[in-house]
């Protein structure tokens, strides 16, 4: 006897578009952020009026700050 599940459920499903978009959007904030541009140029640049909300998205999203993320690729 089968189970009630198929094999479409097994799979992973792809993200959200809501999802991949805060993806992208973080992914090339946390670029901009190494290569040494400031918190509020990166917020505007990936789509955010308000550098607060962004600080508060970034921080959610990778677990810590984007002040620890700037400059780091131009230090080292």
């Amino acid at each position: 006897m089968r189970s009630s599940s198929s094999k479409a459920s097994t799979t992973a499903s792809p993200p959200p578009p809501h999802r991949l978009l805060l993806e992208m959007r973080m992914h090339k904030a946390h670029l901009l952020l190494e290569s040494g541009c400031q918190v509020a140029q990166a917020a505007w640049q990936v789509g955010y009026r308000h550098p607060n909300n962004f600080s508060a998205a970034f921080t959610a999203f990778f677990g810590k700050s984007p002040k620890t993320v700037f400059g780091k690729r131009r230090r080292d």
